[in-house]
């Protein structure tokens, strides 16, 4: 006989703002461990959902298409306990979000969490993703990552949530262009609801220092150097637009093609662009002159350019460099500079490793639970 059988009463949830109670009477076992008859993404299992993109079965770029569903439609309790089981070397357990303290479980395949708040969960805060499947909204996903992890890391998380990217489901390392899944005021309107509950407080603070808009985590690395304030080591930089749409002036239009150019990091009343040239798309030639014709184009605007490469980045000497050139266009004082260098420096590395391990941990990795669901999906071409 299983031991591992549980039940719950009348478990509350939301969706398209209606209240619906789910009567879930027991857990199916699987082989030595049981499956939730409905499994609640939470934390970083619902990150990791979010941020990965199946762009073998979404059309376009919408991931707010057919309700958020994504590529995740047709998978079952038991199918998602035999991709766990098939990890190789430890297995990362999927944490779940449970109604009490008595629903909670002991197993390695999965991490039970408990919403204590005494505020219950708003309309639209959990979504139905497939049979027996529902996963937090973007929303309470961040609330519920500022009460587990790290700040900085929660900052980077956070700020990848409000970009125009997803890590690709198939190819690892690759990034998969796409709307944002939910924004800052989105964000904030959401802690309104629940004043209260664990996370709270460390998100409301993360919000003043993420960008929207970042296309990829190392311009979310980035926008959070740049606006973070000087006492957790960030540069406290004037407010900035990230991607932001930069029409063109008449004299402009024959150095280009385009209809209009978007700048990296944008600051419109002092006229200054940073441009962040990376290594994963600015290699090969051709993106090598689209780079130079895009500078060129921005500096007949009269807009002052500051290059940046990925070694300028990564090395803090020249990216202090750059970053003091910024300062000096936009009027603005380091008076401190010698006393927070050494923060500003702690913070430069320690963003980096958030950024790198993020893109080396099991979420992309070919033995991910992930990739074992792929093909049992069902989702019809349309």
């Amino acid at each position: 006989m299983y031991r591992s059988w549980f039940f719950w009463e009348n478990m509350l949830l939301y969706s398209n703002n209606c209240e619906i109670r789910v009567q879930i009477t027991h857990f199916q076992p699987w082989k030595d461990f049981g499956i939730l008859m409905r499994l609640v993404l939470d934390g970083i299992t619902a990150y990791e959902y979010w941020m990965l993109y199946n762009n073998r079965y979404a059309h376009g770029t919408d991931i707010m298409m057919k309700q958020r569903l994504t590529s995740f439609e047709k998978v079952t309790s038991t199918e998602l306990g035999e991709a766990i089981a098939k990890n190789e070397g430890k297995p990362e357990p999927m944490h779940l979000l449970v109604e009490s303290a008595k629903d909670r479980r002991r197993s390695k395949w999965f991490s039970c969490h408990v919403w204590s708040s005494s505020t219950p969960l708003p309309p639209n805060s959990i979504h139905n993703i497939g049979p027996s499947l529902y996963v937090e909204s973007p929303e309470l996903c961040m609330v519920r990552l500022a009460a587990t992890i790290p700040r900085y890391e929660l900052y980077h998380r956070v700020s990848n949530m409000l970009g125009l990217f997803a890590f690709d489901f198939w190819e690892r390392m690759s990034l998969v262009e796409r709307e944002p899944i939910t924004t800052i005021e989105s964000a904030k309107a959401y802690l309104q609801m629940v004043p209260h509950a664990r996370g709270v407080r460390a998100l409301r603070q993360a919000l003043t220092s993420v960008s929207e808009r970042c296309r990829s985590p190392r311009e979310s690395t980035l926008a959070l150097l740049l606006k973070m304030p000087t006492r957790l080591g960030g540069q406290s930089l004037p407010p900035f637009e990230v991607n932001a749409r930069l029409n063109l002036s008449n004299d402009a239009r024959p150095l280009t093609t385009r209809r209009y150019l978007e700048g990296d990091v944008v600051w419109r009343s002092k006229n200054a662009v940073l441009e962040y040239n990376s290594d994963e798309w600015h290699l090969d030639a051709v993106h090598i002159m689209t780079d130079m014709e895009k500078i060129a184009t921005l500096q007949r605007m009269g807009v002052t350019v500051f290059p940046m490469t990925t070694r300028q980045f990564d090395d803090y000497e020249a990216f202090e460099t750059i970053i003091q050139g910024i300062r000096n266009a936009l009027g603005v004082r380091d008076r401190d500079a010698d006393l927070v260098r050494g923060r500003r420096q702690l913070l430069h590395y320690d963003l980096m490793e958030i950024e790198r391990t993020e893109r080396e941990e099991p979420v992309l990795s070919e033995t991910s639970r992930w990739k074992y669901l792929a093909p049992r999906l069902d989702v019809a071409d349309s």
